[in-house]
């Protein structure tokens, strides 16, 4: 048998990995309840900083008129509590920390905590900020 670079070995070849999709592979991750603790002595700034505050215990009014919701709608957002509506027509608080060109991650309150989350940016129907 010949490897990639042409030389001869006589090891059997390994089984092939079955591969997933990066969407597969997030959500996998994402399945796990484990919350993100903030750590002793570490300022909260930056892209994985858990959020310092409780998000507002109202839930603001919808706007009139879908958003049309991409990176530069996001980006006055960031770190900042944002009531999102999702087109899948679940409604939370979020805290975005990162902002990609077609995704957005961050801290979605969930349960009285902040949970560690992410997802495109066309999953997003509505915004509205604090």
């Amino acid at each position: 048998m010949v490897d990639l670079y042409g030389f001869k070995t006589h090891e059997k070849p390994k089984e092939r990995e079955v591969a997933i999709s990066p969407l597969q592979a997030f959500e996998e991750f994402s399945a796990c309840p484990t919350p993100v603790q903030p750590r002793p002595g570490v300022p909260n700034y930056g892209a994985d900083a858990l959020p310092n505050f409780l998000p507002p215990s109202h839930t603001p009014s919808r706007p009139a008129a879908k958003d049309f919701v991409d990176a530069g709608t996001m980006e006055g957002n960031m770190h900042r509590a944002t009531y999102l509506w999702l087109t899948d027509g679940q409604q939370f608080w979020f805290c975005p920390t990162f902002l990609g060109k077609h995704s957005v991650a961050g801290y979605r309150w969930e349960n009285g905590q902040w949970m560690y989350t992410g997802f495109g940016l066309d999953a997003v129907e509505s915004l509205a900020g604090t």
